[in-house]
């Protein structure tokens, strides 16, 4: 390839910034690579390193990295901005490329852009957003792609809020990117945020060891439709306010139709309350071999929590090992139409408290729960109104092969709800007896 080395570029406006606020621009159509690392010294807020203003560019850092000098204290920096309408725009790092220490963002694409790629670069300590894509009503960002990035140790701010946001983008894919150790001093913190979002696919986002002193969230989406994610990890994100919530994934605001394959939510905890997946005011989500898992936290604890929805479905979902003072849910299914639980299982929601459920579709309609199991869910002091499966009595409910066993302390601690003569409760003892005969649900003591 016949690159354009912009080092002496770089070299120039390094000389001139002593004085002056300027960026460099690469206004016309071509192949960049950064010649040499750049540091850099805004002398007014909001400024701009490197602004891409034409089409068909190609910006490769290579083993270089773009960093804001320490000594500097301007804020509101970005160090790579893709101005509004362009289109083919490829920024990456062709060996070990990194953006660094920017007291601000670290790439930013703006409204109406199309065919955006960024490839194998690493945002670290931007104490703002590491990556930001703004697009708006009518003039959203197209099919465009991230892979091989990651985000790491940024959103230092107070007042920082995203470490990726994604607003108004429509076929956007996102595949192998790392979140990592972001967030400490935020009120609310989202790892990647999706508004507006249509058309997405998310492939391999790892989130890991992030913290916020209030409030954090892995994946939130908020009115994004038809989108896809698999093999998404929240592992170790940590609320350490009181009352704070940490939340692994959530869905709401006619975010509808989405899948959620093999996503997990795993050892997250709090000082308030914990959701691993969160779904409220949506329509006909799939989550399919999804983990609510390990989680800890003194209020509220959902694996799964599914609130004024319609239609959403679990396939093979499971809630193990989440612990809470206060109430511990494995699936909390409330004020929902047409719930769907097949092939899940809710272990050891162990409340030291209060109460411990492994399924609750308490006020729902028209549900179905088939070959699902629920066992060992527990409370102190309340194990009595500890149960496998709390439910509500409606005709239109489907319960089918189901199995509760050890949950609270009595027969009646497996199913409660459920229409009667549709379980078949026994002791343990007489399990694998022939006086159990063929059974819909079966609860054991």
């Amino acid at each position: 390839m016949n690159y354009k080395n912009i080092s002496l570029l770089l070299i120039n406006i390094l000389i001139v910034c002593e004085t002056n606020a300027v960026f460099q621009t690469i206004s016309k159509p071509g192949l960049y690579q950064l010649g040499e690392n750049v540091t850099y010294s805004p002398t007014v807020p909001n400024d701009i390193i490197f602004q891409i203003t034409a089409s068909d560019v190609e910006f490769d850092l290579g083993d270089r990295f773009i960093t804001q000098n320490s000594a500097n204290t301007q804020t509101g920096l970005i160090a790579i901005q893709v101005a509004s309408g362009l289109s083919n725009v490829v920024i990456k790092s062709s060996t070990n490329g990194s953006i660094q220490n920017i007291r601000g963002t670290g790439i930013q694409v703006l409204s109406n852009c199309s065919r955006i790629m960024i490839d194998n670069i690493t945002t670290f300590s931007c104490e703002d957003r590491g990556i930001d894509f703004i697009g708006g009503d009518g003039v959203p960002i197209t099919d465009s792609q991230i892979q091989n990035c990651g985000v790491i140790d940024c959103c230092r701010n107070a007042t920082a809020d995203t470490a990726i946001s994604f607003e108004s983008c429509n076929n956007l894919s996102l595949n192998n990117v790392i979140v990592d150790s972001n967030g400490l001093q935020n009120n609310v913190l989202t790892l990647i945020f999706m508004d507006n979002c249509n058309n997405g696919n998310f492939n391999n986002i790892f989130m890991r060891n992030n913290t916020s002193v209030s409030n954090i969230t892995g994946l939130s989406l908020n009115a994004t439709l038809n989108s896809t994610f698999n093999n998404c990890i929240v592992e170790n994100s940590v609320a350490t306010g009181g009352g704070s919530v940490a939340a692994g994934y959530s869905i709401v605001t006619f975010s509808n139709n989405n899948v959620f394959k093999n996503c997990q939510a795993i050892g997250l905890s709090s000082a308030g309350s914990c959701f691993g997946f969160t779904v409220n005011g949506c329509q006909n989500n799939l989550l399919e071999n999804c983990l609510a898992i390990g989680m800890s936290t003194v209020n509220f604890m959902f694996g799964f929590d599914d609130e004024t929805n319609v239609g959403t479905t679990f396939i093979n979902c499971g809630a193990y090992r989440n612990t809470s003072n206060g109430p511990a849910y494995g699936f909390f299914i409330a004020s929902t139409s047409q719930p769907s639980l097949i092939d899940c299982i809710a272990n050891d929601q162990v409340s030291t408290g209060n109460v411990g459920i492994g399924f609750n579709l308490d006020t729902v309609s028209d549900s179905l729960m088939q070959n699902c199991i629920a066992t060992r869910n527990t409370g102190t002091p309340v194990a009595g109104n500890s149960f496998g499966v709390l439910a509500v009595v409606n005709t239109n409910d489907v319960y089918v092969h189901n199995v509760a066993s050890r949950n609270g302390t009595t027969p009646g601690n497996q199913f409660n709800g459920v229409a009667a003569g549709a379980v078949n409760t026994v002791l343990a003892t007489a399990v694998n007896s022939a006086a159990i005969g063929s059974w819909t649900n079966l609860g054991i003591t």
